[in-house]
């Protein structure tokens, strides 16, 4: 559990850098938990769709990650590029679900990243 609860933050030389972080990461675990039990719940409740559900869940996990490098970097703290990005990825992945748009947001990221490694270590003076 440790190891995925410092996942969404890099790790701090600093001692209140390190308290924050670990407040954040306490706040996106709670929020978290919350999202996806809530979601659920409404689901069973109101009888809404799978599908539905899940599109929001993803929403709001993207909306956790993000949020959460947000208010590290709000407290001078250094974000974390992979977990923001993959917040980014799961609102649009949630948004092109409710929205029905069929664009196949995470097939085309992993080819723009595979593209990306490609071509940086293409470059001269890379290995």
């Amino acid at each position: 559990m440790e190891n995925m609860q410092s996942g969404i933050f890099d790790r701090s030389t600093d001692v209140d850098g390190k308290k924050i972080k670990a407040r954040l990461n306490n706040l996106a675990w709670a929020l978290l938990l919350m999202l996806v039990g809530v979601g659920l719940l409404l689901q069973h409740v109101f009888d809404i769709g799978l599908k539905e559900t899940l599109n929001t869940i993803e929403m709001g996990i993207g909306v956790i990650f993000v949020g959460t490098n947000v208010a590290a970097r709000l407290q001078g703290l250094r974000m974390n590029t992979f977990w923001f990005a993959v917040g980014i990825l799961l609102i649009a992945d949630g948004i092109d679900g409710m929205l029905r748009l069929d664009i196949p947001v995470f097939a085309l990221a992993l080819t723009a990243i595979g593209a990306w490694i490609v071509l940086k270590s293409t470059k001269k003076g890379e290995s």
